[in-house]
């Protein structure tokens, strides 16, 4: 009787194994670069995963966010509750069924961990993974920081699951673990009795006064409580209060500012009293100088488990707990971002579907298009380097966001630094296919084979983005360049905007891209037609009249925004 109960689990797994067999379901030829197969996974170790169910009218709610986002729509500005977003993101009773079944018949504890219910989480270990999804779990060192991440690189889904279940994950997913887009920074010493730039200092220097000349920004407070913005974070990121308070101190002498901001935590962030580096005192600095008044929060994510952790999971922890609110933040600012190609095209789809849902509760979701020029997100640097294809980045390439260039100087041109260019995985928009087929019919046959013509083009609009001076634990100041700066810069506009719109009865404007890009949007715009993005021993893509893959429609204009915008709202 003793040797039945010892060999009965492994009777069982083989009879499971043989009425269930396993279908291949995603698969990557080899780990992306910068990322190096160390070992095989130790057999105990315990991965966190997540099967994505498939949602049950996805093409339902991609309309619904059409229909409430473009002026002239009967719907504009009506934006959805919670509740109806879930009602088309929920998985079916069959599919949710199918997956919690199976999960409890091997003994796997799980936990919803959105709103609908389409995603579900368990700990498993690599051995049960392995035998279960017919994967091989493995040790990837990334090559740059030595640090170890646990991945795949094909997995199978049993037959009795395979139409209820849309990914597994993270698998496939490879994260670098510093998520921050790579930006450029250089110290410079400044007196501390120096007082707030005058006028003729802004071609040295960005700041907040200056951002308000050039781009027609009010000084004067936000009024409406309701209308907020959410500052991301990511991984260790802290904010310490003192540097921010220097820099509004210095920087905005002509109002009161307070560095003063609600904090929320998901995926097991935690405030460890250790300050962040430079970028979460850039976005915080920027937002608080420029969105005068207006109530921001700083929502920080990560790491997580350290073997499963990566950048897509703290997206939909973040942006999922976002989603539940009952009212959500209008404006959401976030300066990360890592190359496409680093995700599987499902990964990537499934992140973006959750933005389209904040989309559909009317959320502005603006992120930076990253500082690699046409190399993308992670480049090092060198224009130089010999490239098989430019390399767009993620999320800028989902449709249901705002991707923010950079430019530089007065009068404004195109930044080098400013990544750009097409989608590997997402097909250009309807919104904007018009002006990415024109731009690609000006490249002609230049760089053919280098980029995705049929993609989604990258980035949206731009706004200033290089030497900005900001103060952060260090004691002298810093200036920063990068989309990084430019992202917060836009949101705060974008921010200023929904308070006007509030204060008049109207709604906020939500997702932006189909306002920008109507003829109301394109004219409150400042068109740059100077520069390029270089890289890949290239001059990378040109600045052109129109929409070009640089600096997009253009660089904003407050009074001629907030006017458009307040002619289309409801």
């Amino acid at each position: 009787m003793l040797l039945s109960l010892i060999y009965w689990p492994i009777l069982a797994l083989t009879i499971c194994a043989a009425s269930n067999p396993l279908v291949p379901h995603e698969k990557r030829d080899a780990a992306p670069a910068g990322f190096l197969l160390s070992s095989p996974a130790s057999s105990n170790t315990m991965l966190d995963l997540r099967m994505a169910l498939k949602q049950s009218n996805v093409a339902g709610l991609e309309q619904a966010l059409h229909d409430v986002s473009t002026p002239g729509s009967p719907s504009y500005g009506k934006h959805l509750t919670s509740e109806e977003v879930a009602a088309y993101t929920k998985p079916s009773v069959e599919s949710f069924d199918a997956a919690v079944s199976w999960l409890k018949d091997r003994g796997l504890f799980h936990r919803a961990v959105s709103h609908a219910g389409d995603w579900l989480q368990f700990s498993i270990s690599v051995k049960e993974a392995n035998e279960y999804f017919g994967a091989e779990f493995s040790v990837f060192t990334h090559e740059e920081t030595g640090s170890e991440i646990v991945r795949t690189l094909e997995y199978s889904l049993p037959v009795d699951l395979k139409d209820h279940i849309k990914i597994l994950h993270p698998t496939l997913s490879f994260s670098p673990p510093n998520v921050v887009p790579k930006i450029t920074a250089s110290r410079r010493r400044h007196l501390a009795t120096r007082q707030a730039p005058p006028p003729d200092d802004c071609p040295v220097v960005e700041s907040p006064a200056c951002l308000q000349v050039k781009y027609n920004i009010p000084t004067t407070a936000a009024t409406q409580p309701s209308n907020t913005m959410t500052v991301t974070g990511f991984q260790f990121n802290w904010p310490l209060t003192f540097p921010i308070q220097a820099f509004l101190n210095f920087e905005r002498p002509d109002a009161t500012l307070n560095a003063t901001f609600d904090t929320r935590y998901a995926d097991g962030a935690k405030n460890l009293t250790l300050a962040g580096d430079s970028e979460v005192f850039l976005d915080l600095e920027y937002t608080l100088g420029i969105a005068t008044g207006v109530p921001i929060t700083y929502l920080l994510s990560g790491p997580g488990n350290s073997t499963t952790a990566d950048f897509p999971t703290m997206l939909l922890d973040g942006f999922g707990l976002l989603l539940n609110d009952t009212v959500p933040p209008q404006v959401v600012s976030t300066s990360y971002g890592a190359d496409e190609s680093n995700f599987t095209p499902a990964v990537a789809e499934a992140v973006c579907n959750l933005f389209m849902q904040l989309g559909a509760r009317g959320v502005s979701l603006l992120f930076s298009s990253g500082d690699g020029g046409v190399q993308g997100g992670t480049s090092t640097g060198d224009t130089s380097e010999t490239c098989a294809a430019f390399g767009p980045t993620f999320p800028s390439g989902c449709p249901y966001i705002t991707s923010v260039g950079a430019t530089r100087n007065i009068p404004e041109i195109a930044a080098g630094l400013s990544s750009g260019g097409f989608s590997n995985v997402f097909p250009a928009p309807s919104y904007q296919a018009a002006d990415t087929a024109a731009y690609i019919t000006q490249l002609g046959s230049t760089y053919q084979g280098l980029y995705n013509p049929a993609g989604r083009g990258i980035p949206d609009v731009s706004a200033s983005g290089v030497d900005f001076r900001i103060r952060d634990f260090h004691p002298e100041w810093e200036t920063i360049s990068g989309t990084s700066a430019s992202t917060p810069v836009f949101a705060s506009i974008i921010s200023l905007i929904n308070d006007r719109l509030i204060e008049a009865g109207k709604s906020p404007m939500g997702f932006l891209n189909p306002f920008l890009y109507s003829a109301a949007g394109r004219a409150a715009l400042n068109d740059i037609n100077q520069g390029s993005n270089p890289g890949c021993n290239t001059t990378g893509f040109a600045a052109v009249n129109g929409w070009d893959p640089v600096t997009g429609l253009g660089t904003p204009d407050f009074p001629r925004l907030l006017a458009a915008a307040m002619a289309v709202s409801v």
